[in-house]
């Protein structure tokens, strides 16, 4: 666990841990019964990456974050938190966590599942966008007499609720997808802003 990962003495010790984590996590990638290890694993490389007392350790956590992303085993709702760690390590004191949280914000950037381009206005206006469920729940919401016209539409959709569940489901998954996206850009964001200043 990270309690005992934490009171490991010796970092070579901690980093071997976390080169063991990121094999297993990209070993697992793809196995939906394994989402909460997998977060759990996340979990500890972010946490080793910010707060390690050891330099080499916060380095490898981010080395390893970098070979996630590369291999593209990194969810999509991960990526934000993760650009977010890098970002707040580009002003690290050790020039070896800095190099590394650079390399892992590259490797974030080129296999981000979002885009070539990251237009944070584009996915703020499509994330604005009203979903087709909004104009169903308003069509509900008329006052219509028994066997008019709407009401017979209305009995028809109650018909096709299961279809309906699929289509919010979906409307759902791609509405965190979005959000995902604009949590990523700006996180992208406030690391240019560190590195402009570091120059």
């Amino acid at each position: 666990g990270e309690y005992a990962l934490s009171s490991m003495p010796y970092y070579g010790l901690r980093n071997g841990c976390l080169h063991a984590i990121g094999q297993v996590a990209l070993y697992i990638r793809d196995d939906p019964n394994q989402r909460e290890i997998r977060e759990t694993m996340f979990k500890t490389l972010q946490e080793r990456a910010v707060a390690d007392k050891n330099a080499l350790t916060r380095s490898k956590a981010l080395s390893t974050l970098s070979i996630l992303a590369c291999s593209r085993a990194i969810p999509h709702r991960l990526f934000a938190r993760v650009a977010k760690d890098a970002s707040i390590k580009l002003i690290d004191k050790a020039g070896a966590v800095r190099r590394s949280a650079l390399k892992l914000i590259s490797c974030l950037i080129r296999n981000n599942p979002f885009g070539p381009s990251l237009n944070l206005v584009h996915f703020e206006k499509i994330g604005t966008t009203r979903t087709p469920s909004d104009a169903s729940d308003d069509e509900s919401s008329d006052l219509s007499l028994p066997g008019s016209p709407s009401q017979q539409n209305r009995i028809s959709i109650s018909s096709t609720d299961s279809s309906t569940d699929v289509e919010d489901e979906s409307m759902q998954l791609k509405a965190q997808f979005y959000r995902s996206a604009l949590d990523f850009i700006k996180a992208l964001r406030d690391g240019v802003d560190k590195v402009v200043v570091m120059q």
